[in-house]
């Protein structure tokens, strides 16, 4: 609420979570009533892996938002089928590149390339083999902008990578 005082461009959103103690089976626990947390405003704490529908959107004013939730489990069938989905989207795909992978399917370029980018500066000089796929993503994601000149730096910088440290005859050199 400060921020969208101070800040004219600011947009508030306020997330209003609906449960259903009777029906939910989400694991979660009110902390109104610990001792400890005297101060808490309707407090509520879930489950690590907690998934939570958006029910609906409402615009409060043109500066403020509420988004209305209801948490999720995972034998919902909306959600059973949107998780087998991504499963089979991303089998034998490790880590960051799962979200890259389907931000890539659905054309989500800028925000494949971010992560690309974030993960390639945490990539310690050792991991030349993860160097080198991620400069050959970016080269990807660059030719799929028609950005040909990207592309080619980003792929020659991938081919430098792997000319160092594989054998000049491994599959990928060929």
């Amino acid at each position: 609420g400060n921020l969208i005082r101070i800040e004219p461009n600011a947009i508030g959103v306020i997330f209003k979570i609906v449960i259903d103690p009777i029906t939910s089976s989400v694991p979660f626990i009110s902390l109104n009533n610990l001792s400890y947390l005297s101060n808490t405003e309707g407090e509520i704490l879930f489950s690590m892996n907690t998934l939570f529908r958006v029910e609906e959107i409402v615009k409060v004013n043109d500066r403020l938002y509420e988004i209305q939730l209801a948490p999720v489990g995972k034998k919902d069938k909306l959600i059973k089928s949107l998780l087998g989905c991504v499963q089979r989207l991303t089998t034998g795909v490790p880590g960051w590149y799962k979200l890259t992978k389907i931000l890539m399917d659905a054309n989500e370029y800028d925000q494949a390339e971010a992560v690309y980018k974030y993960v390639l500066s945490q990539a310690n000089d050792n991991q030349l083999a993860e160097r080198a796929y991620l400069q050959h993503q970016l080269g990807y994601i660059e030719e799929m902008r028609n950005n040909f000149p990207a592309a080619i730096n980003n792929y020659q910088q991938s081919v430098d990578i792997c000319l160092k440290t594989l054998p000049r005859d491994h599959p990928n050199l060929l």
